[in-house]
């Protein structure tokens, strides 16, 4: 076989590889971005779920904790 066409079949190789790379890469930063900001956004749904029907609060103890920690933060400040 021909030297050059064997050089460019390992360039395409290369170029793709680098491609595929970079795509799983770029999933991968937009993962570590999206997955704590759903679940902050999951979160805060379910303090406002609770605060407009008591009877469908799935965290009434973790409610109580917030709230008596911003009075006491509120207290405290000068």
């Amino acid at each position: 076989m021909d030297r050059e066409f064997l050089t460019s079949l390992s360039v395409e190789r290369l170029l793709v590889l680098a491609v595929i790379v970079f795509f799983i890469g770029l999933i991968l930063a937009a993962l570590l971005v999206q997955v704590p900001m759903q679940t902050d956004l999951r979160y805060y749904a379910l303090l406002v779920l609770g605060d407009t029907n008591e009877a469908l609060d799935p965290i009434p103890d973790v409610r109580v904790n917030v709230r008596d920690t911003d009075i006491t933060a509120r207290h405290t400040r000068p």
